[in-house]
């Protein structure tokens, strides 16, 4: 600036053209009286233009003045702007860049003795700019010059203002067509668009870096590219990625619910069906927390998800006892929600086929011919050779009649003797005892474990594949209260085994009793309907 002699350059306002023609006028005056006579001279000459000549020459100098000035502080003023982007909080750019432009506006930048206003050097446009666009390197610009001793310092401004604008027209078409991406591709609001843009690495790294357009277009193109990774990840760990697929369409609400169930470790009402169902179905999916072990994989699906689902994925890590707590909860409710059974209709519905002779059977169709009553014998119940049995008890009236205990591999001397103890309560009464065989085997044991299942699965709405509740019957006690009552009574426990392992994981069973009475009406047996309880519980 002292190429230009201007007195008092700090009081131009450089966005008032009052406060520039007043510059230029004092300028030229104080040219003209310089060599007043001379000049008098020159322009009467020349017709006046002369003058003219002088008075742009004073025009160019002002404007070569408050070019250069602008580019003396421009150094303070990137500074400014650093520190300012260290304290925003927003995560829409667009409000992180007005609270920088306000602040900007509403500051003085110091230096040496003299205070510059900001808004009195650069254009609302120039200080936009210069916020979303910081100059790298100032140094690298090209040094514009008259002469040798003259700076030209109104390209030199222009120069730095074109190279910001190149980059910002550039970095804005990048955002555009990742913005369109990501809504046509993904279906992102703007919302779920500006969560993102908050986890993504280059947030993490310094929030105030967003508003600058190159690095918003970086974050941009890191969220396409953790879909893309995302995608990939189906082939690579598709565990993981039915995870995070199943947790990305779980809505706000449904994850609060979920945590705040997770948290309690108590099902209320408010967690409906639906709810249980995903925790049984994060619960199944959870084994592939356990071998994740890159970072990269994390970030990536933190992009992925928003950012309750997000918190939520991480507190997974104990999905597995809340699946635990479900099935407890579940199989202690199930009393209250089994569908009313039909006994003696499902085990007498179909065909009843006695033993026939063939050599499946011939070593049964060999006995036939030394005991009559085998010849009552069906043959599902002589197909349970070879299974695995429960515990069974015999009552006739208050007194118990026959007993067995659990075998894991009947044989055929076990089942005839089971027989002959059914015979021994029904004689005379062929309906009774095909009741009695069928409600030992398989059959009949499924009557009432279907019917439980039904009930866990009507609570939770879905079947946990990571922890199976096995039902397992383990006793059946049939008793003769008089020629024409009879009552079952059928003791299932609750097994829950990690898949693919032995061992409990539940420290408790739980035993259900189901009671069933049959009635005979007429000539017809009839169901009456059962009583289910929980017997108690073992504690291990």
């Amino acid at each position: 600036m002292k190429n230009f002699n201007l007195p008092n350059i700090d009081a131009i306002h450089a966005k008032d053209p009052r406060s520039k023609k007043k510059a230029i006028s004092t300028d030229f005056l104080s040219t003209f009286k310089s060599h007043f006579f001379k000049n008098i001279f020159l322009t009467v000459i020349t017709l006046g233009l002369f003058a003219q000549k002088l008075k742009k020459n004073s025009k160019s100098k002002v404007l070569q003045a408050i070019a250069a000035r602008k580019i003396s502080y421009i150094i303070l003023l990137m500074e400014f702007i650093k520190n300012a982007r260290t304290g925003i909080q927003f995560t829409d750019p667009r409000q992180a860049i007005t609270t920088i432009f306000m602040k900007i506006n509403d500051q003085v930048i110091e230096s040496e003795d003299k205070n510059i206003e900001v808004r009195a050097i650069y254009a609302p446009a120039e200080i936009l700019l210069f916020i979303t666009n910081p100059i790298r390197d100032i140094k690298q610009l090209k040094l514009h010059r008259f002469s040798r001793r003259q700076t030209d310092y109104i390209r030199l401004w222009q120069e730095i203002k074109k190279k910001s604008k190149v980059n910002q027209f550039r970095q804005i078409q990048s955002i555009n067509f990742y913005t369109k991406s990501i809504k046509e591709q993904f279906l992102l609001s703007q919302i779920g668009i500006h969560d993102r843009l908050m986890r993504s690495a280059m947030y993490r790294k310094a929030p105030g870096n967003l508003t600058m357009f190159k690095e918003l277009s970086s974050a941009f193109l890191e969220i396409i590219v953790a879909y893309e990774e995302f995608e990939d990840l189906k082939n690579s760990d598709k565990e993981l990625h039915q995870l995070i697929s199943l947790l990305s369409v779980t809505p706000k609400n449904d994850i609060k619910k979920l945590c705040h169930y997770m948290e309690t470790g108590s099902v209320h009402d408010s967690l409906s069906p639906e709810n249980r169902r995903q925790l049984i179905q994060l619960g199944n999916k959870q084994r592939a927390l356990y071998s994740i072990t890159s970072s990269e994989i994390l970030d990536m699906s933190a992009l992925i998800l928003d950012k309750h689902q997000w918190e939520f994925l991480l507190s997974l890590q104990k999905a597995s006892d809340v699946s635990l707590n479900l099935i407890h909860w579940a199989y202690d409710q199930t009393p209250n929600v089994m569908d009313k059974i039909s006994f003696s209709e499902k085990l007498l519905s179909g065909s009843l086929k006695l033993l026939p002779e063939n050599q499946d059977f011939s070593s049964f169709v060999e006995l036939q011919k030394n005991e009559a009553p085998i010849k009552q014998m069906l043959e599902m119940f002589a197909a349970e050779e070879g299974r695995r049995w429960p515990q069974i008890e015999m009552y006739c009236e208050g007194k118990i009649s026959f007993q067995v205990g659990e075998n894991l591999s009947i044989d055929k001397n076990h089942i005839i003797a089971v027989y002959s103890a059914l015979y021994a309560l029904s004689p005379s009464d062929e309906t009774l005892l095909f009741l009695l065989q069928k409600s030992l085997t398989r059959e009949g044991q499924e009557c009432f474990e279907q019917a439980i299942e039904q009930g866990v699965l009507k609570l939770l709405g879905e079947k946990s594949e990571f922890f199976i509740p096995v039902l397992s019957n383990t006793k059946i006690v049939i008793s003769k209260q008089s020629p024409t009552l009879f009552s079952f009574n059928f003791f299932f426990n609750q097994n829950i085994h990690r898949q693919g392992e032995q061992g409990h994981v539940s420290s408790k069973e739980k035993f259900l009793q189901i009671k069933q009475d049959i009635d005979k009406q007429g000539s017809a047996w009839i169901s009456k309907t059962p009583q289910v309880c929980l017997k108690g519980e073992n504690v291990f």
